[in-house]
This record gives C-alpha cells, structure tokens and sequence, in this order.
C-alpha cells in the first residue's frame, strides 16, 4: 500500500489487553493529519484500550503504532507526549487537590519554563472560566468545567494530536455541546483528534469514524455513511 503523507497516526495489526487476557485484536486505524475521527462501539468493546496502547500507557502485544512517520513502539508515555501525543481519558483526568492553575502547571512539566507564561494565557483564551478560577480547587469545578481543565492541560504542551476519551460523558446536555464546540475550536486551529464517542453528538463532530466491536474494528466509513447506517445508529445510539 502506498504511504499517504497526510496520515498523522496508524495502528498496523494491534493487539492489547490486561494481565493475560487481550480485549484488542490486530485493530487497524488511520488517522489523517487535521481531521476529526471517531471510534465508537459498545462498552467493553476496546475503544479506550486502543486509546490507551496509542498514548503508551499500555503496550501493544502485538502490531504497530505509527505516529508523524515514527514507531512508537517501546516509547513511554512522556516521550509519546513530548512527540506531540496528548491524551485525555475518560477518568482520573485531573488533580482534584490541587488548584486550576496547578493542573495546568502539571500539564506544562514537559514545557520548557519560558514558555508556560504563552501556553497559559493561549489556553485562557480558549477558556475564560478557567482564568476566572484559576485559583479554585478543581474539585469543585462542575463536570463541565473539569472536562474543561483536563483539556486544557492536555493543550499545555501543544500536541499534534488529541485522543479524547468520551468526553462529554456523564454531562448535561447544554454542557455537551459547550464541550463539542470546544474541540470543534481546536480542529480549526489545526489540531488533529481522535474522539471516543458515546452519543450522536460526539460522532456527528467527526468526519470518519471506526466501528469496534468484541475488540477488532469491523467498520470503517465515513460520519455521514455512519449517520445513515440505521443498524448502527439503533444498535450504539438508539435511534
């Protein structure tokens, strides 16, 4: 097969799981440079495992993952980051302890010191909320306002591409798509994303989207093609 220049991520054949049993097998993705794409299927079906293997916080058992031209396997989760890898999971995503701006400071650990100052007032733009409380613990941010912060730490060290695993989980829907537009935002200003996505509304933000089932992609097509497939809209989104 002949290499698209526009692919910024590529899982080759992967298989992942825990302990002895494997929840991941030979799952193929593409990602291509400045798109949205989804991957979607039921729960327990592997979508955060794959998530996982690509940030490096589980290694593949099998298979490959490319990312800018550059195997990934063997690399650790700082050095995935530090290649522009950001990675948001669906818990644990922020320090509850610690204030806003501490969040974000360990988000930056990677970034060089001149550079905080920036990266900080950029993701203030984005998020004003988060400059108003900067100085509030973040456990008493709304859930909202947490899925929030855990992006923007995520942004703190400018990554390339962002896996986001379901991130409006769990929120209002007025909160949903005030968390959707924000991605939204990031794609336009050229970061690349990788979305899990648990309703309609996270899907319909993508261009292409994965179909996992049982832990091996058995759909590939775009959101559109996906949006009309009634049998896949039933079975995962309810209609």
């Amino acid at each position: 097969m002949a290499k698209e220049e526009n692919i910024i991520l590529e899982t080759n054949k992967v298989t992942a799981g825990y302990g002895g049993v494997d929840v991941l097998f030979d799952a193929s993705i593409r990602v291509k440079k400045g798109e949205i794409a989804a991957i979607i299927g039921p729960n327990g079906a592997g979508k955060t495992t794959l998530l996982r293997t690509i940030s490096g916080v589980l290694s593949p058992r099998k298979g490959e993952i490319i990312f800018k031209g550059e195997r990934l396997n063997g690399k650790t989760p700082r050095e995935r980051l530090e290649l522009g890898i950001g990675y948001i999971p669906q818990e644990d995503k922020i320090f509850p302890k610690m204030s806003c701006i501490d969040n974000l400071r360990m988000g930056a650990y990677t970034l060089p010191k001149e550079k905080f100052s920036e990266m900080l007032e950029r993701v203030y733009q984005l998020f004003p909320i988060l400059k108003e409380r900067r100085n509030q613990i973040a456990g008493q941010f709304s859930g909202g306002q947490r899925q929030m912060l855990a992006i923007a730490r995520a942004l703190m060290v400018e990554p390339d591409l962002l896996l986001l695993d379901e991130p409006t989980s769990g929120l209002q829907p007025s909160l949903v798509k005030e968390v959707l537009d924000k991605v939204k935002e990031l794609h336009k200003q050229g970061i690349t994303v990788l979305i899990v996505a648990q309703n309609r509304e996270a899907l319909e933000i993508a261009e292409r989207g994965y179909l996992i089932r049982a832990g091996q992609v058995v759909l590939e097509d775009t959101v559109e093609g996906l949006l009309k497939n009634d049998q896949v809209m039933q079975l995962y989104f309810g209609g």
